[in-house]
């Protein structure tokens, strides 16, 4: 046979329980069998009962439990979790509580102490009255510590108008200050998402406090970029360990980066770019292996590859040479030369003859800009073609041969003669064998000035004027008719 001998423990499970749930009251005893030892260690079933005399017949309330676990003969149940209490606790009258043991008769019962009584004081709660409690409904000893009068207390009912009868939740969640508004009351707690920060309402003003975030809690919060938890890692494309997202500069090579040296990236020759990009050609950066890129040029102008050169050097689309085709180098020496075949006056205007000298020009390798050494009124005068310093230059032939000291000399009216011999851009000497009697079509007189041109060198009738190529002479006047076969000779204008 079991008996029993057990101890109260009552407490309220409050923080989990609420009066709307129902209240519950913790009991643990202690079960000794008839020997005086505990009793063995399993599950029992146990019968509770609640009285309002020690020796009253009837329970008011019971409650059976065919499950307690019994260690050392030590148990814990809680009851009013199966089945409400209802109105035991509300006369305040003295209660018993009555055990019995797998179906055995009950035990001695034992009072109900002083924490569950507490429970009434729930009682009040519901009230709804004022001035309705007097010193008369309270105890002497509590009575004496209080004003008699207690009129001015308030039923609930009559507190609406100050605070939620419900307690708010401890935190609500906002994304701007406007979704803040429902909860303007001092206690409140508000989360801004869109910051991330939070704020306590105090005294009608919203108070900013700090949150610290947790790196590596798997909780993205401000400051933090990012935080995948346990899989953040210092390694390509993961939520770097200090809960910063991945970012060219930050030494880690990621799927999108062809390099990353941290620090070390600069936007220089031979080192990753500061958009984690590698050395190539066409990023206006000239590495080693470069000769130029784009705009970087090594610090090489036309001057220097030319000297004496203007104008602005430019970059091969394989970044292996510069491109000089828009310097300007200058003129060190004037050159003039026959065209190739010798012509009739009709050449097809300046145009046409200039054509024809830049051809052969460019057939014999000269990369010296040619035009037609000839005159025509209002359009060119071959004393002009050549002006200001250029024109104190040396005149050569093809072979590097001076005609005259100077441009400007041959036009002193004095008709100057030149001594080597006059060549064509092929290298054959202009002579009888070249055409008949060595002539060549200038349209000048010996100033330099137009005379007859041939209509403007676009006519094979009509005369135009020429001189003796073969007699060393270049103004030499001389009227032929424009259907006849003459030498056209050029000059450089520009180098």
């Amino acid at each position: 046979m079991i008996r029993a001998r057990w101890i109260l423990l009552a407490a309220l499970v409050w923080p989990a329980i609420t009066w709307a749930q129902g209240l519950t009251i913790q009991m643990q005893g202690r079960l000794l069998n008839a020997g005086g030892t505990a009793a063995t260690d399993g599950k029992y079933g146990l019968e509770i009962a609640v009285y309002d005399a020690e020796d009253a017949v009837d329970p008011i309330y019971e409650e059976f439990d065919a499950g307690v676990s019994v260690a050392d003969g030590v148990f814990s149940v809680v009851i009013g979790k199966k089945k409400p209490f209802g109105g035991v606790f509300t006369s305040g009258a003295g209660l018993w509580i009555g055990v019995a043991v797998q179906g055995e008769p009950e035990l001695p019962r034992t009072p109900l102490r002083y924490v569950p009584y507490a429970l009434r004081a729930n009682v009040a709660g519901q009230l709804d009255c004022s001035g309705c409690i007097t010193a008369a409904h309270l105890a002497p000893d509590v009575a004496a510590a209080l004003t008699p009068d207690l009129s001015p207390y308030a039923k609930l009912s009559d507190l609406s108008g100050y605070a939620p009868l419900d307690s708010p939740q401890l935190v609500q969640t906002a994304n701007s200050a406007a979704a803040m508004a429902p909860y303007e009351q001092d206690g409140q707690i508000v989360y801004r998402s869109d910051q991330g920060q939070a704020y306590l309402r105090v005294k009608d003003v919203w108070r900013q406090f700090s949150l610290v975030p947790v790196c590596g809690d798997g909780i993205t919060e401000f400051p933090e970029q990012c935080d995948d938890g346990a899989n953040n890692a210092n390694e390509p494309d993961k939520c770097r360990i200090d809960c910063t997202a991945p970012k060219c500069g930050d030494t880690i090579q990621d799927a999108d980066e062809e390099c990353d040296d941290g620090a070390g990236n600069a936007d220089l020759p031979d080192k990753c770019r500061l958009t984690c990009k590698l050395p190539t050609c066409g990023d206006a950066i000239a590495d080693a292996a470069e000769t130029c890129d784009g705009v970087d040029l090594k610090n090489a102008t036309c001057a220097s590859l030319s000297p004496g050169a203007t104008g602005q050097l430019g970059c091969a689309d394989d970044c292996q040479a510069y491109a000089q085709n828009n310097c300007t180098k200058p003129l060190t020496k004037i050159v003039i030369a026959a065209l190739n075949v010798p012509s009739n006056g009709n050449l097809g205007g300046l145009t046409g003859a200039d054509a024809k000298c830049a051809a052969d020009a460019a057939a014999a390798g000269r990369t010296e800009t040619f035009k037609a050494f000839l005159s025509v009124a209002g359009v060119r005068d071959v004393a002009t073609m050549i002006v200001g310093a250029n024109a104190s230059l040396q005149v050569q032939n093809t072979l590097n041969q001076t005609l005259y000291p100077s441009y400007s000399g041959i036009f002193d009216g004095s008709n100057p003669n030149f001594s080597p011999p006059m060549y064509t851009f092929n290298g054959k000497e202009v002579n009888n064998s070249f055409n008949s009697d060595a002539d060549g079509w200038t349209g000048s007189d010996v100033n330099g000035k137009a005379k007859e041109t041939c209509s403007g060198w676009t006519s094979a009738s009509g005369q135009g004027t020429a001189t003796e190529v073969d007699g060393k002479n270049l103004l030499k006047q001389e009227s032929h008719g424009c259907g006849d076969v003459l030498a056209v000779m050029c000059v450089s204008v520009a180098p």
